[in-house]
C-alpha cells in the first residue's frame, strides 16, 4: 500500500523531468494555459464569494451579539480556507471537461515513447469519454463535498481527511483520461481504478501539493498527472 502510494508520488514528481527529457514542453503549453485560466477564475470566484459571505455573516451576528471586529477577520479567513477546499472539489469536473482534453497530444507522444504506438480512438468515443469524464468528475465532487460537510464536526482533524479525499479525486482525473482510451465499459474502468487505487492516491498527493504553488501549480498539475498516470499504467522501458 505505502510502497505503491510512494511510487505514484515519485512518478508524478519526476514527470516534469520526463517531459523535458523527451522534448514534450511544446505539447504541454496549451493545456497549461487552459488550466491556469480555469484555476484563476475558480479561485477568484471563490475568494470573492467567501469574503462576501463572511462579511454578511459577521454583520448578521454583530447585529445580534455586538461582536468584536477581529472576529470578522477570523471569520473571513475561515471562509477563504473553506473556499480553497471547495475550489479543489469543483476543479475536478471542470478540468475533466475543459483542461484534460487539451492534454491529448502530449499523451499521444507519451504513449509512443513508452509502448511504441499511439492508442487511437474515434471522435465519437472521445466525445463520449469527455462527457463521461465530466459526469464522473461531478459525482466525485459531490462525494468530496459530502465528506467535507460530514467532517466539519472533526474541527482540526478535517483538513487531514480532506487532503487525502481531494488527493484521490484529483489523481483519479489523470488516470481516467488514460483508462478511457483502453476500456470499453464502465466495469473495465472501475476494475482499472481498483487495480491502481494506491498509485492514484500517490499521484493525487503530488497533484494537490503542486496546486499550492502560486500560478505555476495550477498550470502544470493536470499535465503532470496525466503523464504520470500513463507512465505508471504502461510500465515500459523509457527510451
Amino acid at each position: 500500500m505505502f510502497a505503491r502510494t510512494i511510487k505514484g508520488f515519485r512518478t508524478y514528481a519526476s514527470s516534469l523531468g520526463f517531459i523535458g527529457k523527451h522534448s514534450l514542453l511544446g505539447q504541454a503549453v496549451l493545456p497549461a494555459i487552459v488550466g491556469l485560466g480555469v484555476g484563476v477564475l475558480l479561485i477568484a470566484a471563490v475568494v470573492f464569494a467567501s469574503g462576501d459571505l463572511a462579511q454578511a455573516a459577521f454583520a448578521n451576528l454583530d447585529a445580534r451579539f455586538n461582536l468584536p471586529d477581529f472576529l470578522g477577520k477570523v471569520l473571513r479567513v475561515l471562509m477563504v480556507l473553506t473556499g480553497i477546499f471547495l475550489v479543489v472539489i469543483v476543479y475536478r469536473p471542470v478540468a475533466s471537461i475543459v483542461v484534460i482534453p487539451f492534454i491529448g497530444p502530449i499523451l499521444a507522444r507519451v504513449e509512443t515513447i513508452l509502448i511504441g504506438r499511439e492508442i487511437t480512438t474515434s471522435f465519437t468515443a472521445d466525445f463520449r469519454s469527455a462527457l463521461l469524464g465530466g459526469w464522473l468528475g461531478l459525482l466525485a465532487s459531490f462525494f468530496g463535498f459530502f465528506i467535507f460537510m460530514i467532517t466539519i464536526p472533526l474541527g482540526p482533524g478535517q483538513p487531514f481527511i480532506m487532503f487525502f479525499v481531494n488527493a484521490y479525486i484529483l489523481g483519479k482525473s489523470g488516470f481516467d483520461f488514460v483508462f478511457e482510451k483502453e476500456s470499453d465499459t464502465m466495469e473495465e474502468r472501475r476494475e482499472l481504478n481498483r487495480k491502481y487505487r494506491w498509485e492514484i492516491l500517490g499521484v493525487g498527493i503530488g497533484f494537490l501539493i503542486t496546486l499550492l504553488i502560486p500560478i505555476i501549480g495550477i498550470a502544470i498539475a493536470p499535465v503532470l498527472a496525466v503523464v504520470a498516470a500513463a507512465r505508471i499504467r504502461y510500465q515500459a522501458e523509457e527510451r
